[in-house]
């Protein structure tokens, strides 16, 4: 008798159903049922780190082709600040202002204790140096989606409605002549010590409260200034970043505002108010420098308001020196005696640190990041903020300021 396999018989048993069937099928759909029914199979086949790991790659690929997409179309970039930046960076603020301290500075920190025992302990296996890979795709993309839009959107001036007209030395004069009005009536409020300094009856919290006020105010009447901030945090490494010449830093990855505590007090408004510029989505440094200042202006606070004009005033008043010699001495014969002692308190501090060759270093690393994400100028953005306080004060005070020379 001829061999018959009895799961071809009508007496087989359940599994001879799914056997006939498969065998009815095509071989492209006998390679699909096969794939389905050992899918569980093959997802437990392959590591985990290894699946999130091709996903976070595609995700990368995707925040790389944004950097181009930035640079060719603002509107786009402007938008994707707005709607999809801003939110990210508000989700992660969020997360980080439970911490009365700098997580950003505490994970540094980390980061440098366990460098070295990681490096002599650690295996280069295949899975550890994919993780290590992981963790940095994360921050590139963190960086790609929070930041790298900030430096190709919507120029400022065209946010703030302004007109940006050609700068003479007629108008830098008139300008300055503002400022000094505005710092001496600012001078007559404040403290000033036997030292020359000036002191803040606030602390850190007090002045980041009444800064994110200042902010709040500002929003209602640029649309373009994301409304929701937090708290800035001081920094416990302040004298070391001080050698650094850094006043103070925003960080992406946490979404925290930190402040060098270790500059006079007149430096801190300001620098709070330029760092929560940055969590705003204002990152050309030039542009946040300016915003931070007109939010000072927000303040009823005379110290604020001083910190922020202060700050900016040498941008301007160099600019005047540069143009017109002459001029700039008539514009600071002017000057309160309590803010020249200011600055030349200043300088008495900073004497240790200006000569710093770790601050050298910083400056051209701080330069090529910048340039980088396109802002030719370098660390001399943070100087163009002349153009943008002319034109500002010139509309805010209704000043007749001409354009000749």
């Amino acid at each position: 008798m001829p061999y018959k396999d009895k799961s071809f018989t009508n007496n087989s048993k359940d599994t001879s159903a799914d056997t006939a069937a498969e065998v009815s099928l095509n071989p492209g759909q006998a390679i699909m049922s096969y794939r389905d029914n050992n899918k569980s199979h093959l997802d437990k086949s392959t590591p985990f780190y290894l699946r999130a790991f091709f996903i976070l790659c595609i995700f990368s690929l995707i925040c790389f082709a944004l950097l181009f997409i930035y640079r060719l179309n603002s509107n786009f970039s402007e938008f994707f600040v707005r709607y999809i930046s801003s939110p990210v960076r508000m989700c992660l603020g969020a997360v980080t202002s439970v911490f009365p301290f700098s997580l950003a500075e505490s994970i540094f920190m980390l980061v440098l204790i366990c460098a070295v025992p990681v490096c002599i302990f650690l295996k280069p296996t295949k899975k550890n140096i994919i993780i290590i890979l992981m963790f940095s795709l994360v921050l590139f993309d963190l960086f790609a989606i929070t930041v790298a839009p900030s430096y190709h959107r919507t120029p400022l001036y065209i946010n703030l409605g302004i007109e940006n007209r050609d700068i003479t030395p007629k108008r830098l004069k008139n300008t300055c002549s503002i400022m000094v009005e505005m710092l001496n009536q600012c001078a007559s409020d404040i403290y000033y010590g036997s030292d020359g300094k000036s002191y803040s009856t606030d602390n850190l919290s007090e002045m980041s409260q009444e800064i994110l006020n200042c902010y709040r105010s500002l929003c209602q009447r640029y649309d373009f200034i994301f409304p929701v901030g937090f708290n800035a945090k001081p920094i416990a490494l302040s004298v070391p970043l001080t050698y650094l010449h850094i006043s103070g830093i925003y960080t992406f990855y946490t979404g925290e505002a930190n402040i060098n505590t270790n500059y006079p007090d007149y430096i801190i408004p300001h620098t709070i108010a330029h760092e929560m510029a940055h969590s705003r989505g204002i990152f050309n440094e030039g542009d946040a420098n300016f915003v931070g200042f007109i939010a000072c202006l927000e303040s009823d606070n005379p110290y604020i308001r001083y910190s922020g004009i202060i700050n900016i005033f040498p941008y301007v008043a160099n600019a005047l020196y540069s143009a017109d010699p002459s001029a700039y001495g008539e514009v600071m014969h002017n000057m309160t005696y309590l803010v020249f002692e200011e600055m030349d308190s200043f300088s008495k501090f900073f004497e240790k640190y200006s000569s710093s060759k770790v601050a050298q270093i910083s400056g051209s690393v701080n330069d090529a990041l910048l340039k980088a994400n396109g802002q030719e100028e370098g660390i001399n953005s943070y100087g163009l903020v002349v153009d943008l306080t002319v034109n500002y004060l010139e509309e805010k005070y209704n000043e007749s300021i001409g354009t000749e020379n």
